[in-house]
């Protein structure tokens, strides 16, 4: 019965790749939830490290490709199917739009972990979709159970990466059951496993420093994880014999929130506000104001800022949440300093924009 049920998944999951690369051209492309290290070894029939050696440009300009043809790899370890070391494989190049990886000759020398079906008899180029194939040098979750495979194959597994934000080696990372709890730390590279735990529905949580929660905008789900909105945890169920990858990025938890109004005390609508470090542009952060005279921004690192409130000038084009403050196209209308702690929050911030410049707050 499991057999069966593992037949039918590598089925399901090989005929909704093949329907994402064979109808990408006509629609954008579908981002699916990630597969879990086993169950993509299972689906592919072919699992090997690769280097990018060459780059094939195309005859004729062609810019939906970036005038590039093809990519070819020479092989370097072989994890599954029939390619062997130093075989040399070409891979069609992506568009942007048909979930193709699109490649450059910045790529060149750089070595890859590919998940891969092999093409059709007709054809001398390879397809590389969207999935867990990646540079091997954030591949260490994957390369930790491939480069082991013989000795714990069969055992269930929890796995993921914690993505670097902050230092993330020897974080702890508590996996939390019905009547038990488990804890590991991460290695080097962030990646943490567990072999062996009891099939069951769990929630995790990773150790992280003060003032920083779980994004969930940046962390890519995988087929594993169940519906939870905690800023600490994440929720997964895991199979007899199966795999469960939780991989996690964060964000620093704080906000600058406010309203601003006109000398008048009434909300000044559809202008613009930056929040510009005094010291470093990098950080530098756009939003639109909105009818009510509301503003916000979140996971603001610490530092001293201005809010930098401006409109459009006359004849220039409509102000847009990503205009950023420019002296040559903005009317500047009042300037504001915070100091922002890190971690914390301001809120209710109230800003009045005078006739004459200047800046106030409540």
């Amino acid at each position: 019965m499991q057999r069966d049920l593992r037949r039918i998944l590598g089925l399901f999951f090989l005929l909704v790749s093949f329907l994402v690369l064979r109808f990408a051209a006509a629609t954008a492309c579908v981002l699916l939830p990630l597969l879990t290290v086993l169950d993509e070894y299972e689906v592919a029939n072919v699992v090997v490290t690769a280097r990018l050696v060459s780059i094939e440009k195309t005859k004729e300009p062609d810019p939906m490709h970036f005038d590039i043809r093809s990519a070819t790899m020479v092989v370097q370890k072989v994890f599954k199917g029939k390619l062997k070391v130093q075989d040399a494989i070409s891979f069609a190049q992506g568009n942007g739009i048909d979930c193709l990886w699109e490649f450059d000759e910045k790529m060149i020398g750089r070595e890859y972990l590919l998940y891969l079906n092999s093409p059709d008899e007709a054809s001398n180029l390879w397809y590389l979709g969207q999935g867990r194939s990646s540079e091997v040098s954030d591949a260490a979750n994957d390369l930790l159970y491939l480069n082991n495979l013989d000795k714990v194959r069969g055992k269930t597994r929890v796995s993921g990466t914690l993505d670097d934000d902050f230092p993330v080696a020897g974080r702890n990372i508590r996996i939390i059951g019905k009547n038990k709890t488990f804890q590991t730390p991460t290695d080097e590279h962030g990646v943490y496993e567990v072999y062996d735990l009891p099939p069951g529905k769990y929630v995790i949580t990773p150790g992280m420093p003060y003032g920083w929660i779980i994004d969930r905008d940046e962390s890519f789900p995988t087929v594993s994880e169940r519906p939870m909105h905690s800023k600490l945890y994440k929720a997964f169920t895991l199979r007899p014999k199966r795999h469960a990858v939780i991989d996690f990025a964060f964000k620093i938890d704080n906000v600058v929130e406010g309203h601003v109004y006109d000398q008048n005390g009434r909300p000044l609508a559809n202008a613009g506000i930056v929040l510009k470090p005094e010291k470093d542009n990098s950080g530098e952060s756009s939003d639109f104001i909105d009818k009510k005279g509301r503003f916000r921004f979140e996971s603001v690192s610490a530092g001293r800022y201005n809010l930098i409130v401006h409109q459009e000038k006359p004849g220039s084009r409509p102000l847009t949440s990503v205009s950023y403050y420019d002296p040559q196209k903005s009317n500047l209308l009042t300037t504001l300093t915070v100091n922002l702690k890190h971690g914390e929050s301001l809120r209710g911030l109230k800003i009045f924009v005078p006739t004459t410049a200047g800046s106030s707050t409540r």
